[in-house]
């Protein structure tokens, strides 16, 4: 049985924070229904104070047709696939929308996260905020064409499914003391002091809610509006505070060889957090099943996160329970890391 206040935090996430349902209620304004405890800020954004830090839950338009046209672009091996199948299957890419992506793709794999990220991810218009970009004219001018030609095509998506993103961003705010919990002991896991900070959170527009994700680049924290939105607000808040650890995670990493790299280590820690303790039983192993059968290799990088991932659960959840810090950790890390070098992949019931 789990034990201490962030068990019980884990427990109450993984039996009563899933997203509730579209509303059948009229829209209403952005900022409206939020808890009292959380101030609203102009613009749709919500300051959620969760003590040692503020995320600003944005449901913004301009943050939504960003992320999907950039997800749609499929610019990087880790966009979020869902979109681009969605495009492709309502059929709804012509030459114009084409040719506007592929720009973008080239110019986002050119800069990658930063500039963009914090342009696009905001509460401004979208003439607003090209206008206050720091991009160079001519990349000003890929990012309006863009917005030109998928904005007509990701606005019926966004009214469609604007209830629910509001609804998914109320289901956060009703979590606002177990999410306090367990920041605060999530910073004290990683040895952190973490000085109080807003840190941006924009709630996204998702094709598929039984499988939204989320992110955190550029200094933007993303979410999509699945169900599973608290516990991947849960997994991205532990790079959060682990981005903090970077240098320790990275030694950590380099002194366990076998090619162990930090992203690896840092994700398959965020992994044993979510899904492994708080998400659906056996979410990893499915995953990790599906991969096997698409032919995925053992260096993927969604295979090795979650197979480092399944390791270290038993691990980190003991570790959470028993207030161990992450430098006690990493021993065993590296030690399910190398373990895992040595079985084969895909396992031997999957390759049949």
């Amino acid at each position: 049985m789990r034990k201490g206040l962030l068990a019980s935090a884990l427990l109450a996430l993984s039996t009563a924070c899933a997203a509730p349902a579209p509303s059948p209620r009229p829209s209403l304004p952005q900022e409206g229904r939020a808890d009292p405890a959380a101030s609203a800020t102009p613009s749709g954004v919500t300051a959620l104070d969760l003590g040692i830090v503020v995320y600003d839950l944005g449901v913004t338009e301009t943050a939504q047709l960003f992320h999907i046209a950039d997800q749609v672009s499929a610019w990087s091996p880790f966009s979020h696939k869902q979109y681009a199948r969605w495009v492709e299957r309502e059929h709804l890419l012509g030459p114009t929308e084409t040719n506007a992506l592929a720009a973008h793709r080239a110019l986002r794999r050119r800069l990658h996260y930063g500039v963009l990220d914090q342009t696009f991810y905001t509460a401004r218009s979208i003439d607003d905020a090209l206008t206050a970009t720091a991009l160079d004219p001519a990349d000003v001018e890929t990012e309006r064409a863009l917005f030109r030609a998928m904005t007509p095509v990701v606005l019926p998506l966004l009214a469609r499914e604007r209830q629910h993103v509001l609804d998914v961003r109320d289901a956060i705010v009703a979590q606002r003391d177990t999410l306090t919990s367990m920041l605060t002991d999530l910073a004290s896991f990683s040895e952190v002091y973490m000085a109080k900070e807003h840190v941006p959170v924009w709630l996204i527009a998702t094709t598929d809610p039984a499988n939204g994700g989320g992110g955190y680049n550029g200094g933007q924290m993303v979410l999509e509006a699945g169900r599973s939105a608290v516990h991947v607000l849960m997994h991205e808040s532990l790079h959060l505070v682990l981005g903090r650890r970077k240098e320790m995670l990275a030694a950590a990493a380099r002194g366990c060889g076998d090619g162990l790299d930090e992203m690896t280590l840092e994700e398959g820690i965020a992994y044993a957090l979510y899904p492994g303790i708080v998400g659906e039983p056996g979410s990893i192993p499915r995953d990790l099943a599906r991969f096997a059968e698409a032919g995925m290799t053992a260096d993927q990088p969604y295979v090795r996160f979650n197979r480092l991932g399944l390791a270290l659960t038993p691990i980190v959840e003991k570790a959470l329970t028993g207030k161990t810090k992450l430098t006690a950790l990493l021993p065993e890390a590296c030690t399910a890391y190398q373990r895992l070098r040595k079985e084969p992949w895909p396992p031997p019931a999957a390759s049949h």
